[in-house]
């Protein structure tokens, strides 16, 4: 446990936070990562990759047409891509 921290998300929203896991390790592309993490009840998603973690991957390359991210860690290159906005509906204000 960690003293509560009120943060704000992306929808203005503010979420209690009050609870830290130590030396999490997830995988990606085969290459395994580790990072204290902190406990966050959004349901929107599985894991929130914050600054103090890309901060540890060096020079990154963004691409924010293709929506791509390309940076080169532990010998392995890597190119995450975001999700498509294919399935996205525009709305537009009458």
């Amino acid at each position: 446990m960690i003293p509560s921290l009120n943060v704000v998300v992306a929808d203005g929203n503010k979420v209690q936070i009050s609870n830290v896991v130590k030396s999490f390790t997830w995988v990606i592309q085969n290459t395994s990562f580790s990072s204290d993490i902190m406990l966050m009840p959004l349901g929107c998603c599985d894991l929130v990759l914050r600054v103090e973690w890309l901060v540890t991957l060096g020079d990154i390359t963004w691409n924010f047409d293709k929506l791509t991210m390309d940076f080169v860690t532990q010998g392995r290159r890597h190119v995450l891509r975001g999700a498509s906005n294919a399935k996205l509906k525009t709305v537009k204000k009458q």
